[in-house]
């Protein structure tokens, strides 16, 4: 092989492995451009379904953290109630107090003025009969006076009863029941069938019969 040929075999050669090399590449990059566009085609779902049910619903309900979302209003607390009725056509009987002040911790029950236990300090609140109502995010919602609640409530045995849900004898058994001191309710030998507690298997649980 004379020295042309053999420059020529060599250019060759060098032509191929470098077209093999840009080839091999661009193998290697094309992974990465997919991996990315996967991360952000991911990114952008999660957005979405972030964004789209806060769209939906105009506005977003104060967040329950260890306790429920409260917060105190002229020296009452006042619970978010489970029931959120619609408030708005209710407008002209409330009465504006003011605005939440302050916030603690939603592990703690607020004790000062126009404090709560969310983040929605700057909400206006408003007096409504014997409950109030904030404003949040353009959206009003309904806080139960926890002084009522519990008026409304009768416990037996660690097991909480709405009074409406009992009759008048059972009541009356109740208020004959808890005026016992503890060594003579042990004797009671039976309670009213509105106070059974059922065990999830249609039937009464023999423990809370006395």
């Amino acid at each position: 092989m004379n020295a042309k040929k053999f420059s020529d075999a060599m250019s060759e050669l060098d032509t191929k492995y470098v077209d093999e090399a840009l080839n091999y590449k661009k193998k290697m990059k094309k992974p990465v451009w997919i991996k990315w566009g996967v991360m952000a085609a991911c990114l952008c779902l999660i957005i979405c379904v972030a964004t789209i049910p806060r769209l939906l619903n105009g506005s977003n309900p104060p967040v329950s953290g260890d306790l429920a979302p409260m917060v105190y209003v002229n020296n009452k607390l006042y619970q978010y109630a489970d029931s959120q009725p619609s408030l708005t056509d209710k407008e002209s009987q409330f009465i504006y107090l003011g605005e939440i002040e302050s916030k603690v911790s939603s592990s703690q029950e607020p004790k000062e003025n126009f404090q709560a236990n969310d983040d929605i300090v700057g909400a206006k609140v408003y007096q409504y009969e014997n409950d109030i109502v904030i404003l949040i995010d353009g959206k009003y919602f309904l806080y139960s006076n926890l002084e009522n609640a519990e008026n409304e409530t009768v416990e037996f045995e660690g097991q909480l009863f709405n009074k409406s849900d009992l009759s008048e004898e059972t009541l009356k058994w109740l208020e004959w029941y808890n005026s016992l001191p503890p060594e003579k309710q042990l004797t009671v030998s039976s309670i009213p069938a509105e106070l059974y507690i059922d065990d999830g298997a249609g039937t009464v649980d023999a423990d809370q019969e006395k």
